[in-house]
């Protein structure tokens, strides 16, 4: 258990890292935005409110920023259901606490495990000696 806690701690550290990412990437496309407004304001045509260049980079950083955004907060998911369920928390407790159905609870706990089975280098279909309590 104490190598899914390290981990759950590992994947919840990525997480807040992407976020601080996403909040940079939507703080630039905010003040892109705010330069479009203050163009227009002016009574500017649009085509001089639109630097294609800076706003190509900025959707590009923001796309980017939120995939991995995504990602973090799948992996972390799994990783805190994975612990929890090592812990003794029913599928249903852990989909009441974070709001979900507990079939998603479900889900990303047969998600991790086959995650985890996979990189212990363990065949397609064998399941861990230990599973979630309903």
């Amino acid at each position: 258990m104490a190598e899914r806690r390290t981990k759950a701690i590992d994947d919840v550290q990525a997480l807040i890292g992407s976020i601080d990412d996403l909040m940079a990437a939507m703080q630039t496309y905010r003040q892109i935005c705010q330069n479009t407004e203050a163009v227009l304001q002016a009574g500017r045509p649009v085509v001089d409110a639109l630097d294609h260049a800076e706003r190509t980079s900025a959707r590009s950083t923001a796309s980017d920023a939120l995939k991995q955004f995504e990602e973090h907060r799948h992996q972390a998911r799994m990783s805190l259901v994975h612990l929890a369920s090592d812990e003794g928390t029913t599928s249903a407790q852990f989909a009441s606490l974070m709001g979900v159905s507990r079939q998603l609870v479900e889900r990303w706990l047969k998600d991790a495990r086959a995650r985890e089975a996979a990189a212990d280098g363990a065949g397609p279909g064998s399941r861990p000696a230990t599973a979630a309590a309903d």
